[in-house]
């Protein structure tokens, strides 16, 4: 039996987080959860935040029980976190009040505010990222229009797993996956967009410099070495983006592949090797973020499993206390196509009331109101999938490439239901997995700066030899035809 290292990925999503160890053992890698936890964002004061030093205590947690557990085999950790948040430090490296969530209110209007400055076309000219509320660009601007004195009084801004990888290293820089989020990345050199950052006024020393997944920082600090017992262990720059991450983990079988990363967002696009900056893929809805070695991830922002998450907490709260999997088995025997819930309505972005605002929209758009479970559920599912239909075809129309296969990545792919939707609803191949794609990627970064892989393309082969993956093929696609036409005549979609 070969030596064995191990890695450790920090994977934090919106909602909860996890420390995974990487096992890389004979050429395969298997994955061991380490320590999970909750994290939910809270309101104070009427706004909505991140709990960042809870993250921090939860990682070290993970961190101290993976010593405990495998020893001088932890060789590094890495750390993921969704998109667009940020914290600040100041000139002395201290943290400036509590990091915002991208839910937050805080940045209504601030697109029309942005587009009196630069229009959105040139925007995307520039970043190739649409614009979206919860972007930093426009959080950073509802904190200029504000007066918040915390972007006066800012050093640095640090993404969020630019934030964590400081506290862990005492490094300060912005990982280039995680900061092309923020609508403030040049799409083609990859830099900063310093034009368009001098428009809006925002104070120049704040944005760090910016590295490549796969650069150790150093070791960690000599507080947390104390703290946890060891000393050995290297912090290295990942795909901090967690859909940065999950691509790079994922096996396309051909140049003719799409990915869905799917968990609380649905993010569906290509690896390239260059952004798509032309007006169609601005019109597609289309937004180019850079990925691992170079390449670009052409994808849309589709709202995922968000608002049937919202909807079970509803259920909870009211006594109907049903699991996933039983709402899933009802979502599969529900009558199909009897309701139509578009999952992109910008209504079912905030959290809370998620029912009543369900039952709004129903009425609104006169169809049966009701909040029945099985018949909601199933709403929401093809609601989903008839954004991924929609999405394939922008994607087929900018790129001329004809799709014949989905790679279905993250927690999402464990959904069998939606998966034969996926394949029927498309006509395409649907792979499901890995599941823990966000972890898979970062690890394989870490994998790669330990020198035991020359390439990205080498650890998606490991995996492929090291986890099983469902295949779905795709039946008539015509039902799913004949009820989108009725989606969007009912929705008013176009």
């Amino acid at each position: 039996m070969g030596s064995r290292k191990v890695f450790l990925a920090a994977d934090i999503g919106a909602g909860s987080g996890r420390v995974i160890a990487g096992v890389l053992q004979d050429g395969k890698i298997s994955l061991e959860e380490v320590n999970r936890f909750d994290n939910p964002s809270i309101d104070l004061d009427g706004s909505l935040h991140w709990q960042s030093i809870g993250i921090l205590s939860s990682i070290k947690e993970g961190l101290a029980l993976a010593i405990k557990k495998y020893g001088d085999d932890v060789r590094s950790i890495g750390v993921d976190t969704w998109g667009v948040d940020y914290g600040f430090l100041d000139k002395r490296k201290r943290l400036l009040g509590v990091p915002y969530c991208y839910r937050d209110s805080r940045t209504e209007g601030m697109i029309e505010e942005a587009n009196q400055t630069i229009s959105a076309s040139e925007r995307y000219a520039a970043t190739g990222i649409q614009p979206a509320p919860y972007n930093t660009l426009y959080q950073l601007l509802a904190e200029q229009k504000g007066g918040d004195s915390w972007l006066e009084l800012a050093g640095d801004l640090l993404f969020m797993p630019d934030l964590i990888n400081f506290w862990l290293s005492g490094v300060a820089c912005n990982e280039v996956t995680i900061a092309s989020t923020s609508e403030m990345l040049d799409a083609k050199t990859g830099e900063w967009a310093r034009e368009l950052l001098f428009e809006f006024g925002f104070p120049k020393g704040i944005f760090e410099s910016l590295v490549e997944p796969g650069v150790v920082l150093g070791p960690l600090t000599k507080s947390i070495q104390s703290e946890i017992g060891a000393s050995d262990l290297k912090v290295v720059t990942v795909p901090s983006h967690d859909t940065a991450a999950a691509v790079a983990s994922c096996p396309f079988s051909s140049d003719k592949s799409i990915f869905i990363s799917s968990g609380t967002w649905s993010l569906m696009g290509i690896e390239s090797d260059e952004p798509f900056l032309t007006e169609s893929a601005s019109e597609s809805g289309l937004t180019n973020e850079r990925g691992v070695e170079g390449t670009t991830r052409l994808l849309k922002n589709i709202s995922g499993f968000w608002i049937f998450q919202e909807c079970k907490r509803d259920w909870d709260s009211k006594g109907v206390n049903l699991s996933y999997a039983e709402l899933t088995d009802l979502a599969e025997n529900a009558e199909p196509f009897k309701l139509f819930i578009n999952p992109n309505d910008r209504r079912f972005m905030k959290p809370g009331k998620m029912l009543e605002r369900i039952g709004a929209y129903l009425k609104e758009t006169g169809q049966e109101v009701t909040e029945d479970p099985a018949a909601i559920s199933r709403a929401i599912f093809e609601g989903l999938v008839f954004s991924y239909r929609e999405a394939i075809a922008g994607l087929e129309k900018v790129t001329g490439t004809q799709y014949d296969t989905i790679n279905i990545i993250g927690g999402g792919s464990q959904n069998l239901i939606i998966n034969q939707f996926v394949a029927d609803a498309t006509g395409c191949r649907v792979i499901a997995g890995p599941i823990e794609g966000s972890s898979l990627g970062n690890i394989l970064a870490q994998i790669k700066a330990e020198g035991d892989i020359d390439s990205i393309r080498a650890g998606r082969t490991i995996i492929n030899d090291s986890f099983e993956l469902p295949v779905f093929e795709p039946n008539d696609s015509n039902a799913w035809i004949e009820a989108e036409k009725k989606f969007k005549e009912i929705l008013g979609v176009e």
